[in-house]
């Protein structure tokens, strides 16, 4: 399981850091992060690795925007009717509300959607464990009928540490998140469910960023010859910590990325990527995991 940390930001800075978006000379690319990292590794794909290409990674999946089911969502979550309330945004990116202790926001270009409890946010325990937040957070989502059966475990969770009531330093609260599959392909990027999880195992907030996919787009897909020029290029985004060296890439697997930012066509879209994992030596002589992604487009 990833673990995650983090400083807690509003949704608005969230879309800031993946409002990022791209087109290239033929067809539509995702904007991954390029490197994702200042430090280095001298990447090489052994021949020897065997690159399956699914059938379903040959496309991209067009995303569709339901704002009537994004509110349907929040009502659920806060048992309100949003009909009882009027949007006290003063941007026109936003749709939000203010319900009594808690404060909603919807994102009317991907009916993206968070939810956030106003009062004291903080457990008076010192911690709770990953495997309880994950319990409290799936039974959430289960019980408000916010997860599907293709979702069949927690894949990463974030960690808030912070200034607590005593004014002791520590964890405030633990995000697991939830990736749901398209067309059973696994998603990277902003596509994903968070439900924040105070010590106590209260929920404080929920981090909703998935939309429906209403169409697919054949893609063409990049050989190997022309990854491995990519590779060389440094055009991926990779998740080293520290410079590593004795490079070596265990596995390559397809997965969709989500921008979450509309392209020139007003639309949102996943995107077929290349995502390698590997491992490499660090400076004291440690073992490091790391993964590589690459727009596996042409």
């Amino acid at each position: 399981m990833r673990y995650i940390k983090y400083c807690t930001i509003l949704i608005g800075a969230i879309c800031i850091s993946i409002a990022l978006y791209g087109c290239a000379q033929s067809g539509m690319h995702p904007e991954i992060a390029k490197p994702g990292t200042s430090f280095s590794a001298n990447i090489n794909i052994d021949d020897s690795l065997k690159i399956e290409t699914p059938d379903n990674a040959k496309y991209i999946y067009e995303l569709g925007v339901d704002i009537e089911k994004s509110k349907s969502q929040i009502e659920r979550c806060l048992n309100v009717s949003l009909d009882d309330y009027d949007n006290d945004s003063l941007i026109d990116d936003y749709i939000s509300y203010t319900i009594g202790d808690w404060t909603a926001d919807i994102m009317t270009e991907n009916g993206y959607w968070t939810i956030g409890y106003l009062g004291n946010k903080c457990g008076e325990a010192d911690d709770i464990s990953d495997e309880d937040a994950v319990k409290i957070a799936a039974g959430y989502l289960k019980e408000r009928a916010l997860i599907g059966d293709d979702v069949k475990m927690c894949d990463a969770i974030g960690l808030n540490e912070g200034l607590r009531d005593d004014g002791s330093y520590g964890v405030l609260s633990k995000e697991p998140y939830f990736y749901p599959k398209i067309n059973e392909m696994t998603v990277l990027g902003i596509f994903r469910i968070g439900v924040t999880v105070n010590t106590d195992g209260k929920v404080v907030g929920v981090d909703y960023l998935v939309s429906p996919v209403v169409d697919k787009i054949p893609a063409v897909l990049a050989d190997r010859p022309a990854i491995e020029a990519e590779i060389a290029a440094h055009n991926y985004s990779a998740s080293f910590s520290q410079n590593l060296s004795d490079i070596k890439i265990t596995a390559a697997n397809y997965r969709l990325y989500a921008d979450g930012k509309a392209v020139d066509d007003g639309k949102t879209y996943l995107y077929p990527v290349l995502v390698l994992l590997g491992q490499g030596k660090t400076a004291d002589g440690n073992i490091e995991n790391f993964d590589v992604i690459i727009d596996a487009q042409k």
